[in-house]
């Protein structure tokens, strides 16, 4: 059973506000715990809620309520709440409220802790490593998915180090370094960012997952001359639309251990949407717009990457005003900066959230006259 990433997100956000939480899947859909007891989640497009026994009844008497029982067996304690009853987000956070207010006054549970070696017999021992090696290296998502503190110092010295250290032994023997220094932060900002990209774009997806808007730190090495098996990084890629892929107009993020880069745009426009591209801009009023839009972009600070044709294509004008648009076969546009001491703190998100607002008028460009693929 597949569950509405979009509403998975708007909890995130609404939990990661105050309270340290984690994610399970569970009853085919995603759970959210809290203090080790399962607090909400969200199965297809629902919400589902565990607000106790002696709220029960109340809660089922409220909006776009009704009876959990998708086993056969009505849950007492849990309720389904239907798209309609959290159509906004002060509705859906009075709904988790009502889950955290039952939740918080159980005791909580003492999480289970992995053993470490040295209390680990030789038998014992030999399944574990075992185990951790059938495990894809540095890919599982960090547990907890709490507020957004800012990437702070270990952040960035697990980044130089790993920069040192470019190799399997080093990540393996610092795997705990990577969940806590750079997935977990990473997975917070996603979910912290996503509110506030939302309102320049209600179709942007931003997923805080690996393998989602996170990159998996693996690198492609089949086809690079560069072998060494790790981002030094941080990517993020926040798309538009449904539809994950380089195909459709986005926001990204790079966060490495000196600077950051910011940007937008498509990197590589596929035949149909090349050809799109370049029948708007040889269109007066659309080819206008775009060079209006990134002359702002310019003027404030970023800078448009360099087409990748010499010549401009046959069946155009080369003497065409925007000749310098019809030779790009891709547009972003982007700027790199050192790490500004936002990125320490909180603040970060609404730092990262004003420059995409700066390049939304492009993005917005794109996504009207190529589309998504």
């Amino acid at each position: 059973m597949a569950y509405d990433e979009k509403l998975a997100s708007r909890v995130r956000a609404t939990l990661g506000a105050k309270t340290e939480f984690e994610e399970i899947k569970m009853f085919g859909g995603l759970c959210f715990t809290v203090r080790g007891h399962m607090c909400c989640g969200v199965m297809n497009d629902e919400l589902m809620l565990r607000v106790g026994a002696d709220a029960y009844e109340d809660a089922l008497g409220r909006p776009g309520a009704r009876v959990m029982d998708f086993t056969g067996k009505p849950m007492k304690g849990m309720v389904i709440v239907e798209p309609k009853g959290v159509t906004n987000g002060r509705a859906l956070r009075a709904w988790i409220q009502r889950g955290l207010a039952f939740v918080t006054s159980l005791p909580p549970k003492t999480p289970r802790r992995r053993p470490t070696k040295a209390s680990l017999s030789t038998q014992e021992r030999s399944r574990s490593g075992a185990a951790a090696a059938s495990r894809p290296s540095g890919d599982a998502e960090a547990a907890i998915v709490g507020p957004f503190a800012g990437f702070g110092p270990r952040t960035f010295k697990f980044l130089r180090d790993l920069r040192a250290h470019n190799d399997k032994a080093w990540f393996d023997e610092h795997r705990d370094l990577y969940e806590r220094d750079y997935a977990a932060p990473a997975l917070a900002f996603i979910a912290a960012v996503g509110p506030r990209l939302h309102r320049l774009s209600r179709t942007i997806s931003c997923v805080p997952k690996v393998n989602g808007s996170l990159f998996r730190i693996h690198r492609d090495v089949r086809f690079s001359k560069d072998k060494t098996p790790y981002r030094d990084h941080i990517d993020f890629w926040f798309w538009e639309g449904p539809k994950k892929g380089w195909r459709t107009p986005g926001f990204f993020l790079r966060i490495a251990p000196d600077q950051l880069t910011v940007g937008a745009g498509m990197h590589r426009l596929q035949k149909p949407q090349l050809d799109a591209f370049r029948e708007a801009i040889v269109d007066g009023r659309a080819g206008k717009a775009l060079d209006k839009h990134l002359a702002e972009a310019t003027g404030a600070g970023f800078d448009v990457v360099a087409p990748t044709r010499k010549t401009v294509p046959r069946r155009y004008d080369p003497e065409h005003p925007r000749q310098h648009l019809l030779r790009h076969e891709g547009l972003t546009v982007t700027q790199q900066v050192a790490i500004p001491k936002e990125a320490r703190s909180p603040a970060f998100v609404e730092w990262y959230a004003d420059r995409c607002r700066t390049l939304l008028p492009v993005h917005r460009w794109l996504t009207k006259h190529v589309g998504c693929a």
